[in-house]
């Protein structure tokens, strides 16, 4: 009996072994996974690549989101310049109109100024 409690003992410790070696195997696989994703995201960025060892695993999964996000709206340089030229278009068009709106309400203003005079004349002429 004492025999088999010895082999089961060192059956467990055997065990314990190679759940450890299992374990660290695991963590340098899951190290040179990251280490992988790393060089591929930074590798879009060029100014990334001699801070790729100090980027953050989460940070590497947040650019890669980003250049995801950049290839489907299809966000270039042309298309953000187009982009502002039609808002700065929409704005002089605005900013005319604003000024024809005002000219508009200064005359409006000038006859009613204009108004109330003669107004008064014609009761007073009636009277």
């Amino acid at each position: 009996m004492q025999h088999t409690e010895e082999d089961r003992l060192n059956q467990i410790s055997y065990e314990k072994k190679q759940i450890q070696v299992e374990t660290r195997v695991l963590l340098d696989a899951e190290k040179t996974l990251k280490m992988a994703k790393n060089r591929e995201v930074s590798s879009y960025y060029p100014d990334l690549k001699t801070a790729g060892e100090y980027l953050t695993y989460e940070n590497v999964l947040k650019l890669e989101k980003h250049s995801e996000l950049v290839q489907k709206t299809n966000l270039t340089l042309p298309t953000m310049e187009e982009s502002m030229e039609d808002g700065q278009d929409k704005l002089h068009k605005l900013e005319k109109d604003m000024k024809i709106i005002q000219v508009e309400k200064d005359h409006l203003s000038t006859m009613s100024k204009q108004a109330t005079p003669l107004e008064k004349l014609k009761n007073s002429l009636m009277n």
